[in-house]
């Protein structure tokens, strides 16, 4: 006890008289304090730093670094290589998003000297089924040899209009065994003033309907075609009122799901060849378009 008592003496009395001398030589004390902080920036400088490359975290000895120690001394093109991800809702964004970033970056070659995008070019464009196995390319030809009735009309016009132009697309997706459609269609065009109907499409924005007392299709049992008149829809869309939009929405949809459950009944009934002849007969009558 009296040693360390002793020692915590000494250590008290050394602080007092180095304060003590300070205090009487405050330029020499100034000066100190300025040299060490010089020497320790430029220790600072020396021996401290922040180091991005993932590489230098592990040993220059390991089995797969001198792999790939040597891999970058054979390729060197690759050694400085940035690898972007893109993710998008659907391919087609993603190949969009991923040129345009690859135009952006290749804009600037001092950075990015060279740019490439893989599995976009116009040679994958041209020549990419040939990268297939005979197997895989057999299957492609067959899937595409099945839907060619399907994507003929759609090849002309690969819209959203050009798909439901023709209803008749729907029923010859049913015939060749197709039991699940998934669309923005119905809500899409229903939006712009357009409704289904069994006679063919209707334009609610036409002047025709001013004054039309009938719903939009006598045979729909869908809430707007049970509540409201061609003319007032009509008047929703001219005066830019929501309801117009929800109520066209509201019954392109049950008109689709109706059309699908006729279509499930008529292959119940063993009748769907003559169900579907005089459903496309009627729908492509016109009658729907004349006052």
């Amino acid at each position: 006890m009296r040693s360390g008592a002793g020692l915590a003496q000494a250590v008290r009395n050394g602080l007092v008289r180095m304060v003590d001398r300070s205090g009487r030589h405050p330029l020499v004390v100034v000066v100190l304090a300025l040299l060490v902080a010089v020497l320790s920036v430029a220790a600072t400088r020396a021996w401290l730093g922040i180091d991005t490359d993932t590489d230098h975290m592990f040993s220059s000895q390991l089995p797969w670094r001198q792999r790939s120690i040597q891999f970058d001394r054979v390729f060197p093109q690759f050694s400085d290589t940035l690898v972007a991800v893109v993710r998008a809702p659907t391919a087609e964004q993603a190949r969009a998003t991923a040129a345009q970033l690859a135009r952006k970056l290749a804009a600037d070659p001092r950075l990015f000297p060279s740019v490439a995008t893989p599995g976009i070019s116009p040679f994958f464009d041209r020549e990419g089924l040939l990268l297939l196995s005979r197997h895989d390319l057999d299957s492609v030809l067959n899937r595409m040899l099945q839907a060619q009735p399907l994507l003929g009309p759609l090849a002309l016009d690969p819209s959203a209009r050009g798909l439901f132009g023709g209803l008749d697309l729907l029923v010859e997706g049913v015939r060749r065994g197709i039991d699940l459609f998934d669309c923005v269609a119905p809500t899409r065009m229903g939006r712009t003033g357009t409704a289904f109907t069994h006679a063919g499409r209707v334009n609610v924005r036409n002047a025709r309907w001013r004054i039309d007392p009938r719903p939009l299709d006598s045979d729909c049992t869908c809430s707007t075609c049970q509540r409201f008149s061609r003319a007032y829809i009509r008047h929703l869309f001219v005066s830019d009122e929501v309801l117009g939009l929800r109520l066209l929405s509201l019954h392109n949809v049950h008109f689709l799901v109706s059309l699908m459950r006729a279509a499930r009944d008529a292959i119940a009934g063993g009748d769907f060849d003559g169900w579907s002849r005089d459903w496309l007969s009627r729908y492509h009558s016109g009658s729907a378009t004349t006052p």
